[in-house]
């Protein structure tokens, strides 16, 4: 067989399944709760803003919203449901649309438990 005629990717290894502990949020759920509590941010304090965050989010992420103004977030409404891909056992990226642009979660979930870890923003 000549290599030049084949110019794909093809793993037989089957995609990595995320790991999730029982009685844990599946993450398109923890996704889809941080995207709604992320653009609901007309008429709140930054404080209620990020308090609505944390139960989805990593202390790290939760530190790194500290200070952050909610009048800056670029979107009104969830869009679609997000979709997921799975990095490994206990990473996933999620893209949620909203209404002016893609929300790029990353989660993780060292102990079964999911929460974001990073969040990303293209507009449309």
């Amino acid at each position: 067989m000549n290599p030049s005629d084949n110019d794909s990717v093809v793993s037989s290894e089957p995609p990595p399944t995320p790991r999730t502990s029982p009685g844990r949020a599946q993450p398109e759920a923890v996704a889809y709760a941080f995207a709604s509590a992320w653009v609901d941010h007309e008429s709140v304090s930054a404080q209620k803003w990020r308090d609505r965050l944390l139960p989805n989010s990593t202390k790290d992420l939760s530190s790194q919203l500290e200070g952050v103004d909610p009048a800056g977030v670029p979107a009104e409404r969830v869009i679609g449901r997000p979709s997921l891909v799975a990095v490994n056992e206990t990473m996933v990226n999620a893209i949620v649309t909203m209404d002016s642009g893609k929300l790029s979660l990353r989660l993780v979930a060292p102990d079964g438990h999911w929460l974001v870890d990073g969040i990303d923003w293209e507009p449309a």
